[in-house]
């Protein structure tokens, strides 16, 4: 049996993993086809219709204090929190992996002392810390808040990586390439990053509910994409203000957001069960 049907039979067999695969698409698919599916237009204001309780014909899940339908700003908002949560994971893990590899092969040398140094110092902040100062001096447009959570990101894939090439590097098809003559960049392309990356991957799906948490969590504090643009962090802010009013506008985002995490956490922690051999089972 092939090793990529190995893993789908796996991956089938797995619970976590399924039903985590199964809602992270839902969420990801909905959020490339929000746009086709709004009820109205997420921006227009209409005072008349301000605060409409859920369960309304018109407005689903009600609306804000500008008449606005929630229902139509989360979706446009998945938009936002989707991509930050996909595209900040992805930077991290390019240029997190790149450095632990790195490091990890030339272990040893002061060049892993230097990468290693470099990674450790930024784990020493905690992430909403670094992300409040990118943003604090870049701005808060969408780039810039994907380029802030990625380097939030960065030293932990770094971590994970550096952890797993040590392993690797000394299995004895490295060495045997390294006899032969094969560069630092072969050795980590061709032995290194193909017996590492489902370790990574996994664990980047896991770290996809923290990029979300922290967009939500910069947005909240307004230091995110800035209104009228809806994302599910702003707008858990903007009900904030209006809680004893109207809870529902803050309920329903945060509970987007923790749908959101909870799929890509499933999914993430089935599919490490089943790239560990230890728990792996034919």
């Amino acid at each position: 049996m092939s090793e990529q049907r190995r893993r789908w039979r796996a991956l089938v067999r797995n619970r976590t993993a399924l039903v985590g695969a199964v809602l992270s698409l839902l969420i990801v698919v909905v959020a490339a086809a929000s746009p086709l599916m709004l009820l109205h237009d997420p921006l227009a204001i209409n005072g008349r219709n301000a605060f409409v309780k859920p369960g309304d014909s018109r407005f689903p899940l009600g609306t804000d204090r500008l008449g606005r339908d929630l229902l139509s700003r989360l979706l446009l908002g998945s938009r936002v929190s989707v991509l930050v949560g996909l595209a900040a994971p992805a930077i991290g893990l390019i240029v997190g992996s790149l450095l632990g590899m790195v490091a990890g092969l030339y272990r040893g040398t002061i060049l892993e002392t230097l990468l290693m140094r470099l990674v450790d110092s930024l784990l020493t902040f905690p992430g909403l810390i670094v992300g409040l100062v990118v943003v604090g001096v870049v701005g808060g447009n969408l780039p810039n808040l994907i380029f802030a959570i990625g380097l939030v990101l960065v030293p932990r894939f770094a971590r994970l990586a550096y952890g797993c090439t040590l392993t690797v590097r000394e299995s004895e098809y490295v060495a045997a390439a390294r006899s032969m003559g094969a560069g630092p960049w072969r050795v980590l392309s061709r032995h290194i990053w193909p017996n590492i990356r489902a370790n990574i991957l996994a664990m980047a799906l896991m770290w996809v509910a923290v990029a979300i948490n922290t967009e939500a969590s910069l947005s909240f504090i307004g230091l995110g994409i800035a209104p009228p643009t809806p994302t599910w962090g702003n707008i858990t802010r903007e009900g904030m203000s209006y809680f004893s009013r109207a809870p529902w506008i803050s309920a329903f985002a945060g509970l987007a957001i923790l749908l959101t995490n909870f799929a890509f956490s499933m999914f993430g922690d089935g599919l490490r069960d089943i790239t560990d051999p230890k728990t792996v089972r034919e």
